[in-house]
């Protein structure tokens, strides 16, 4: 069986960076590679990351909607909106990140293997990740992995 992975808005961004950053640049490439394994899983993500990319300035908005074309959107439920507005009241993500926390509690609602996403400073941080897990379990509540595309690339299914 595949793998389940969300797709948050920073993975298709980094896919059509323009900017020449050397980070950017190793995060561009480590994330053509990992769409171009994507067969070997199933990629998820939700109306509000096609949101997020809608809002984007052409010529990259038009790039970045065509490679999600094939990603399956999950659906919305009311759960979601509740359990992202308690990630901000537990302070475990500032208010400024409501859509970052919506990314988490798509993916936790939806029970999905894996959160792909390039936000380091929110998401996929490891001093961050105990207190999810803390809240989680708590809650009774399932965590998906929070990971960067370079860990989906190093996984041999």
């Amino acid at each position: 069986m595949k793998a389940t992975v969300f797709i948050e808005t920073t993975v298709p961004s980094v896919y059509h960076e323009t900017r020449s950053d050397a980070k950017l640049l190793g995060w561009k490439e480590t994330t053509r590679e990992f769409w171009s394994k994507r067969q070997r899983f199933r990629l998820v993500t939700s109306a509000l990351v096609i949101a997020e990319l809608e809002a984007t300035p052409e010529p990259k908005r038009r790039a970045m909607l065509q490679l999600m074309e094939d990603v399956e959107v999950l659906s919305d439920d009311s759960e979601i909106t509740g359990l992202a507005e308690s990630y901000i009241q537990a302070k475990l993500l500032p208010r400024d990140a409501l859509g970052d926390a919506a990314h988490l509690a798509y993916a936790s609602f939806h029970e999905i293997q894996y959160l792909a996403t390039w936000n380091c400073r929110h998401l996929a941080n490891a001093w961050k990740y105990p207190m999810f897990e803390h809240f989680h379990r708590k809650s009774g509540l399932y965590l998906p992995r929070i990971v960067t595309p370079l860990e989906l690339v190093e996984v041999n299914p």
